[in-house]
């Protein structure tokens, strides 16, 4: 369809510039016409050249003068024949503009209907892109929906609660919207008429200081017009008419006042434009239309005693001059007759092309209003399947919130599961614990029992040493050293069994309470105590 209308309306302009070229031969025509007219005007020049010659000649004057009465009646004859040849080319040169207008009103037809194709074509891409975007919208609809209504209900009623307990209809939230609009609607009257009191006391006073200003810039126009003034004092005035800013209301007689004063400064003007042309100057004190009347007049006397002057020496050149008219409106007859032919075909040709486009539109009216039928199908389809959709959501819904109440209790039985399994965990971890409470007090028996075993070989050692210090003083610093010796030894073996087991507590029994430390030194401090002694008393 875009192709074929397209390729129509190249077709229209083809015909449209075919019409324009026709025109311009017409034109070319009349400008032919117009230059023989001239040719003719200068053999009249030639002819008043020869009447001159033959008014030197006072012979034949008796004849002359009967021959100048019927050429008088002859020129009037012709005078007719021009007017009536005038108003033809008047009428030609109206029926050309009636019929350029005609081109321009159809080509602007054309450019309109160029213009309705690219709209509709326009509105089809834009119906294919709604489909597109009601889709998708209608999508994403259903989940706005909820959302929307929420929002509704917080714009309505606040952050409070309106039911507790019980949710909130749509007939609820409808009549509260209404309350609320019709309390805005009101409280905007109420504003609307106190501006509007406002804007009527301002706009008076506006009206009448501009009518004021209007009667001034009037009476100085009237002044200005009563006395002789010329086209540049009318300017002035128009100038300041012009200037002067007016509200609405007196804008339309600023308007009519314009309109008055450039009419008679458009006499003016044209009065003095035509005495420039005449040739007749004027000085700066003449001033005034009865001036410039006068002066006209007397120029008009001139003009018409110089054409009687000038129809007397044409009377012998009008009988040459009527053949050649006569042929030459035999001929401009014939073309015109020949153009009329060619401008009706051509009204019937574009008025056939006018019909065929009003078909073409109704045609595409027709397919418009199909393709919209269309598009309200497919919406009512949409919003078909968007009542399936929620009907689905809430059979979903439902199916959902029994899948969550059988994952509720499902979770309740695992967490029921685990607290046994961590019951039990508890259990063994107390088993475990008393175990190795035991292991650790069986330990530190061990380590104690081992702390007195060397207690007792460091008293044996003290006393044999006491034995052998009365047997000689050289093998007493021997065992001493030897007995040294052997105390650093038995201080590091209780060091490493009192670290293990403080390793044993904190890794074994964390939760146990340690036994201090320093239990262990305290029965060892005694044997070194009555080391030292014994040393001192063998000293």
């Amino acid at each position: 369809m875009v192709s074929s209308l397209q390729k129509e309306v190249l077709a229209k302009d083809e015909q449209v510039q075919q019409l324009k070229q026709e025109v311009n031969q017409l034109k070319s025509e009349n400008k032919e016409k117009d230059h023989q007219l001239e040719a003719l005007s200068s053999k009249c020049s030639v002819l008043k050249e020869a009447l001159k010659k033959e008014n030197a000649q006072k012979e034949h004057q008796e004849a002359q003068e009967k021959e100048l009465k019927l050429c008088r009646s002859k020129i009037q004859d012709m005078e007719r024949e021009t007017k009536r040849l005038k108003e033809e080319l008047r009428k030609s040169t109206t029926e050309q503009g009636v019929i350029s207008k005609t081109l321009r009103e159809k080509s602007k037809v054309e450019e309109k209907l160029q213009e309705d194709s690219r709209r509709k074509l326009l509105q089809l891409q834009e119906m294919g892109n709604r489909e597109s975007l009601i889709k998708v919208n209608l999508e994403r609809a259903v989940g706005q929906l909820e959302h929307f209504r929420s929002q509704v209900i917080k714009a309505t009623y606040g952050r409070a609660q309106p039911f507790l307990g019980a949710p909130v209809t749509d007939q609820q939230v409808i009549d509260k919207i209404a309350q609320v609009t019709e309390d805005s609607i009101s409280l905007q009257q109420r504003k609307w008429s106190q501006q509007k009191e406002t804007q009527l006391s301002n706009s008076r006073q506006e009206i009448a200081e501009n009518i004021e200003k209007l009667t001034m810039s009037l009476d100085s126009c009237q002044a200005c017009m009563k006395t002789a003034c010329c086209s540049k004092d009318l300017e002035k005035e128009v100038a300041l008419l012009r200037c002067l800013q007016v509200s609405p209301p007196v804008s339309g007689l600023q308007k009519v006042a314009l309109d008055i004063v450039h009419l008679s400064q458009s006499w003016l003007e044209d009065t003095e434009r035509l005495l420039g042309d005449v040739g007749i100057q004027l000085s700066s004190s003449d001033k005034g239309l009865s001036l410039y009347l006068k002066y006209l007049l007397e120029h008009y006397k001139k003009v018409t005693s110089q054409t009687q002057e000038l129809q007397i020496k044409i009377s012998s050149s009008q009988e040459t001059q009527k053949s050649l008219l006569q042929e030459a409106l035999q001929e401009h007859l014939a073309e015109k007759e020949k153009l009329n032919e060619e401008r009706l075909q051509q009204e019937e040709k574009l008025r056939t092309r006018v019909k065929q486009l009003i078909n073409e539109k109704a045609a595409l009216e027709e397919r418009i209003t199909q393709e919209k039928n269309r598009a309200r199908e497919a919406l009512e389809e949409e919003q078909r399947r968007v009542q399936e959709l929620e009907k689905r959501l809430a059979h979903q819904k439902k199916a959902l919130e029994e899948s969550f109440v059988q994952e509720k209790r499902r979770v309740k039985e695992a967490l029921e599961e685990e607290q046994r399994r961590v019951r039990e965990l508890e259990n063994r971890l107390t088993c475990q614990k008393e175990v190795l409470e035991s292991n650790v007090s069986h330990e530190k028996r061990k380590a104690k029992e081992a702390i007195e075993t060397e207690k007792r070989r460091v008293q044996d050692l003290e006393n044999h040493l006491t034995q052998q210090k009365e047997i000689s003083e050289s093998s007493i610093a021997h065992e001493k050293q030897k007995a040294k010796e052997a105390i650093e030894k038995e201080r590091r073996r209780a060091q490493d069994l009192e670290n293990r087991l403080t390793q044993q507590q904190e890794v074994r029994a964390p939760g146990t309470p340690a036994e201090p430390p320093g239990k262990p030194g305290l029965g060892r401090q005694p044997s070194g105590l009555c080391l030292c002694g014994s040393l001192a008393v063998g000293h």
